[in-house]
């Protein structure tokens, strides 16, 4: 089987940049085969709240197979509803909170058994919020970096640099906070709602 071009890791509504890159590629390819990475986007997303950037980040279980298609989540602490709670206090006085509010909120109702499912559903939902037509596929075995041509299973990282230029726009907070680019894909869903696909089609790789 022929290296991938292109590929993403698993991700909690992934950053902006990741949508870049899967929109200009015009599919999403996902590799469920490699090992779990700690403080990656793989289970967290970062939102701008009331006082800054903040990470939401889903617990996993310890032990066991670490790949993620089979890597499990914690359930022993309710971080779901500590979740919700951060993206309304976070979001509530966006203009698209409430407009998406009653599709998103049955996330935080269920209880996925793998890292692997509760990420997909995020991005289905992101992609849908947006009416993105983009397949979801994964591969079939593990790929080494070499040969793949754009490998993003590292590069698009919470301590890395982003790989795009974005252009600026309202945040909620904008009045006493700085603007934050390549934030998760909700903040730029709940302030630019219907206008957020046209937004990923004008950024640019650096």
């Amino acid at each position: 089987m022929p290296a991938p071009d292109q590929l993403l890791s698993y991700a909690y509504f992934p950053p902006i940049s990741w949508f870049v890159l899967a929109l200009k590629e015009g599919k999403i390819l996902l590799d469920p085969w490699e090992n779990y990475q700690k403080q990656s986007y793989r289970n967290r997303c970062r939102i701008l709240g009331p006082n800054g950037p903040q990470d939401l980040s889903i617990p996993v279980k310890h032990g066991g197979n670490r790949r993620i298609r089979e890597l499990e989540i914690s359930y022993s602490e309710n971080w779901q509803k500590e979740h919700w709670k951060s993206l309304e206090s976070a979001y509530r006085r966006s203009p698209y909170f409430e407009f998406y509010e009653d599709s998103l909120k049955p996330l935080y109702e269920q209880r996925p058994g793998t890292l692997r499912d509760l990420d997909r559903i995020s991005i289905e939902i992101a992609l849908k919020f947006m009416k993105l037509d983009i397949s979801i596929k994964e591969t079939e075995a593990y790929f080494p970096s070499v040969g793949i041509a754009l490998d993003l299973r590292d590069r698009i990282h919470p301590k890395k640099t982003s790989l795009i230029k974005t252009s600026s726009y309202l945040q909620v907070f904008s009045d006493r906070l700085d603007f934050h680019s390549d934030l998760s894909i909700l903040d730029l869903i709940f302030n630019l709602g219907p206008e957020s696909r046209s937004y990923l089609e004008n950024c640019s790789m650096k």
